[in-house]
């Protein structure tokens, strides 16, 4: 898994970490990653930003880098999936233009983006 985590494949997908070197210490405050099928086409997004980090555009920031990287190589849509409750990742999709419905599941929504279209 960690393998799996740390050496992307960068054909078929895009990762950005960000962090915060001001400290002896660099801290990760957040990554971004977007996965793609084999064609290439279509890939699935994440976005993961630490507690104390969250709400101050550090995932906005990630996720909008990847997409227009993915968009720049050919990739015509990205999903992704949030739970109901996380209010700011919905509130971020809806800015960036995702199209956003309900799963089957009930207490997650579905988020697709046509990034041929899409203004990053």
């Amino acid at each position: 898994m960690l393998v799996r985590f740390t050496q992307i494949d960068y054909d078929r997908e895009m990762a950005l970490v960000a962090l915060d070197e001001s400290e002896h210490q660099e801290k990760m405050l957040g990554v971004a990653r977007v996965i793609g099928k084999p064609d290439g086409d279509e890939g699935e997004f994440a976005v993961i930003v630490g507690d104390p980090w969250q709400g101050r555009g550090v995932g906005a920031e990630l996720l909008k880098r990847c997409l227009r990287i993915v968009k720049e190589r050919g990739m015509q849509s990205v999903w992704g999936t949030a739970l109901t409750e996380n209010k700011q990742m919905l509130k971020l999709a809806r800015k960036i233009g995702f199209q956003i419905s309900q799963s089957s599941e009930g207490n997650e929504y579905d988020m697709t983006l046509d990034l041929k279209n899409a203004e990053i």
